[in-house]
């Protein structure tokens, strides 16, 4: 995975990491969320701030004229244009900027189903892939009352899990008292009121990892409305 984030990294030209002025940090910036065959270019309703505090990293140095680019389950900033990253991703023609899709109208009441993922433990042994669950699938009933919010889902993780919310789309989250080996950080995104994306990272505490040889893992999972009930 450390791999794979270097690469993109690398491709996408991510700049040097520093702290941005008071006045860029109430700017709002323009975001491409990509996947294989192109992006969709966004002015996304987080402040560079509030995206600081979504990954956890300091914001570059003119971060006000750069492209913050969602892929994958990462979020990194890149000097090159939503059209350069949306043609690096496979996509044709151009990548007009549109709004960000507000979601104070909420996501869809009713049935979801959710979609989990095979985790990314290339930064741990072989083995250790017999200790995790298989991808599986499993549909809920919600109400969500006209806003997102994970816990919705995740009423299991409740106590565990500090959640804050950056906007109506998204929230960021860290393990709490159960996490103190081990450094995790989940993500929840409102796509649009059909979809919500997810990721998990967590990295291990040194001592954690020369016993494990285990440095970090990574996992997602995908949700999508199905029906009224």
């Amino acid at each position: 995975m450390a791999v794979y984030r270097l690469v993109l990294m690398t491709l996408l030209g991510i700049a040097g990491l520093a702290l941005p002025s008071a006045a860029a940090a109430a700017k709002e910036i323009v975001a491409a969320d990509c996947g294989v065959g192109g992006c969709r270019c966004m002015l996304s309703s987080l402040t560079l701030d509030q995206v600081e505090l979504l990954t956890g990293e300091p914001a570059p140095e003119g971060a006000e004229g750069m492209t913050f680019v969602m892929a994958f389950g990462l979020m990194q900033w890149s000097a090159k244009s939503p059209q350069e990253i949306h043609g690096y991703f496979g996509g044709s023609g151009t990548c007009p900027i549109e709004l960000f899709p507000s979601a104070s109208y909420g996501p869809r009441d009713g049935v979801w189903e959710f979609r989990t993922s095979t985790p990314d433990l290339s930064n741990c042994p072989a083995a250790a892939m017999y200790a995790v669950d298989p991808p599986r699938t499993e549909r809920r009933t919600i109400v969500w009352g006209g806003r997102f919010d994970p816990n919705k889902y995740m009423p299991t993780a409740t106590h565990y899990v500090r959640w804050s919310r950056m906007d109506d789309s998204n929230w960021r989250g860290t393990l709490g008292p159960v996490g103190g080996a081990m450094n995790t950080t989940m993500r929840a995104r409102l796509v649009n009121p059909k979809t919500i994306r997810g990721w998990t990272d967590v990295i291990a505490a040194a001592d954690v990892a020369r016993r494990t040889q285990c440095v970090s893992a990574q996992s997602d999972y995908s949700a999508h409305w199905l029906s009224d009930d």
